[in-house]
Parts: C-alpha cells; structure tokens; sequence
C-alpha cells in the first residue's frame, strides 16, 4: 500500500490542488476557470484580467492616491482599485463611477467613448455640468433633462434608471419644461394630448405617436386629398404625397381619415371616395352616385349633390365647375378666385374702413361675384 503525502505548493492549495491566485468573489460572485471555495474564494491557476498580490481581479481602476475603491476592492500604492465586479459603469476592463454624455466638444476628466465620458468623478469641465447643480444629480453627475421614457424608447444621450426615467444633458429633438421629446404637434387649445404634457400656446409634446408620424409631429387623421386642392387641408397640415395630416376631423371621421362627404349609395351604386357598408366616404361630392342617394353635407345641397359653394351670380355670369339653379346662385365645388364665407366671388378689393362695397364687405375689403 503506497500512502500519498500531499506536496507542498508554492502559492495556495485547496483540496489537494495547488493553485496560483486566491481571490475573494463573495458568495455569489463567478469564478471563471477555477474552483470556488464555500466561504466565497475563488481558486486559479491563471490570470486572464489581472493580478495584484496573489489575486486575480477583473477590473483595474485608477481613482489617484486620494481617490477611493469600493466593491470588494483593493487599493494599490500606485493609485489603482482591483475589483472582482463593477456595479456602475465597465468599460475597457476599468470601473467608472459616473458616464456623462458630452457629445463632440465636451471636455472629458477621465476617458472618452464617442460622445460619453468615463469617469471615477463628475466630469465637472463639460460645459453643462457645475459644482452646484441646478438640474438632477444622478450618481455624482448633474443632467439637465428628466423625461420619462418607460421601457420601450432609448435614452441615447443620457442614462436611464429602474424608474423608467432616461437623465440626460441635452435634447435631440424637442424639449419642454425640463424635458425631451420626439413629437411637438399644434393640437390648439381643445384639442386633447395623448401621454404628454400640453403647453399654454396649444402644442402637445410626447415620446410616442399611436396613429400618424409626419414631419416631428403626431396626427390623429391622414386623409389623402390630392396635390392641386390646398383649401381641402384647412383643417390641418397637407404633405407633398397630398395627405392631409390633422388631430381632428370637423367632418366624417372614417378608419383615421376625414372625410367632407358621407353619402348614402345603397348596395349598387358606384363610389369615389372609401365605401363602408351602404356609405360612400369621399373629399369631394360623390358625382357617381344615383339621384335617390342620400348625402350628408356640411355646406350646400342642390338636386341632392352636396357643394362647397354657393354664390349669387344672377342671370349674367358663368357658374365655373358648378350648377346655376333657378334662382341665380352658383353652387361648386371649387373656387379658383376668391373664397370667403362660403361664397366664390370674382373680385376682391380693398376699400379700407369707409369705402363703399356694393357687394360682399368683410372688414377693409368688398367681394364681387360680377
């Protein structure tokens, strides 16, 4: 019978190993590529990070000769913190206290990545941050902005916390009362404003847009109008594409779009616009429908076609894209001159306060149909 007497190592054993490197990991902390003891040492035989008196550690941080180390770490002579994990911010197989955004031209204290800074202390020379901080301190770094952007939308020029709120120190698009946004959308003085915060002169701010996304602002409606037809888009705001994009719908609202013409045309007649069971949803009159259609309109029926306008014209004058009916008036539907209270008039003069206008006045100016 041959008796094994254990050798001896020339660093540290454990369990009849020899290993090179003994650090302390904690109860929970990983051990990669060697043996963790229970009261939390980790045993190795290598070092892949690095190694400072007999441990091996994963982050090699230098905090100066007056700086601190925390996390389990150790301070060495030179100025540097050995720590096994990093509960801030790791970057380059340091461990920094604070990540401040400082885009291209902000300076740095510690180390720069890209637009943000790593650093053991606040980076107090970027030209938004001061000793005193008069915005939100967030781990030892003051941010200007505080916006609240849950779960499912980024905070690409701050930080954000478990609260669902991204800190940061500038806007990339819109900021309102300490905040930053995606959207700013001119919803008037009723109009409502959906998961954002309504300032006094009529604008909706938000990080999220439901319906329709056009030009940094956020539409409840897009109704496609055409391109030649501006005063189809009086409502709201009109695109190159010819969509009219408006957070309200004075007229026919209809799958997120407004329509100016809901006409009844049964289960046979044609419709130019969007059909809906036995309605016919249109911008313009719906000319393809039957005489025994019934229309809802907003301004004039004449021989039951609704009408945009209607104007006195007598027996002397042209009725252009419209009807003369019996007693005078032109209805249309267009007016290629002058619209001004549902009227399409030829002429418009200026008169000023005491003129005379033996037409239509409004304040300084006199309306003429002939």
């Amino acid at each position: 019978m041959v008796l094994l007497i254990p050798r001896s190592c020339k660093n540290y054993s454990y369990k009849r190993s020899c290993y090179n490197f003994k650090t302390y990991v904690g109860i929970t902390g990983s051990c990669d590529g060697g043996v963790k003891s229970l009261s939390g040492y980790c045993y190795s035989k290598h070092c892949f990070d690095y190694a400072y008196r007999g441990c091996c550690y994963k982050y090699r941080t230098y905090v100066g000769s007056s700086g601190s180390c925390t996390e389990y770490g150790v301070k060495s002579y030179t100025g540097h913190c050995y720590s096994t994990s990093c509960s801030f911010y790791p970057y380059s197989g340091s461990c920094y206290n604070h990540k401040t955004y400082v885009g291209t031209s902000g300076a740095c204290t510690g180390v720069q990545l890209g637009s943000y800074c790593f650093s053991v202390k606040p980076n107090l020379t970027s030209a938004n941050y001061s000793t005193s901080c008069s915005g939100h301190a967030i781990h030892g770094t003051c941010y200007k902005y505080k916006t609240y952007v849950g779960n499912s939308v980024s905070c690409s020029n701050g930080v954000t916390l478990e609260d669902g709120y991204c800190y940061s120190s500038s806007c990339e698009i819109y900021s309102y009362n300490g905040s930053c946004y995606k959207f700013k959308t001119n919803i008037g003085t009723t109009g409502p404003c959906y998961a954002g915060a309504e300032s006094p002169d009529g604008y909706c701010y938000s990080n999220y847009c439901w319906y329709y996304s056009y030009n940094g602002s956020c539409y409840k409606y897009k109704t496609y109008v055409g391109g030649s037809d501006t005063d189809r888009c009086s409502y709201g705001v009109k695109s190159y594409s010819g969509h009219c994009y408006s957070t309200s719908c004075p007229f026919y609202p209809h799958n997120r779009s407004c329509y100016k013409y809901m006409t009844y045309v049964g289960s046979s007649d044609a419709c130019t616009g969007v059909r809906s069971g036995s309605y016919c949803y249109s911008v313009r009159p719906n000319s393809t429908s039957a005489r025994n259609s019934t229309i809802f309109c907003s301004t004039y029926t004449y021989h039951g076609t609704c009408y945009e306008y209607k104007t006195y014209i007598g027996s002397s004058e042209t009725c252009n894209d419209g009807v003369v009916s019996e007693d005078g008036y032109c209805f249309s539907s267009s007016c290629h001159n002058h619209a001004y209270n549902g009227s399409c008039y030829k002429y418009k003069m200026h008169i000023g306060s005491s003129g005379i206008c033996s037409g239509v006045r409004s304040d300084e100016y006199c309306y003429y149909a002939f």
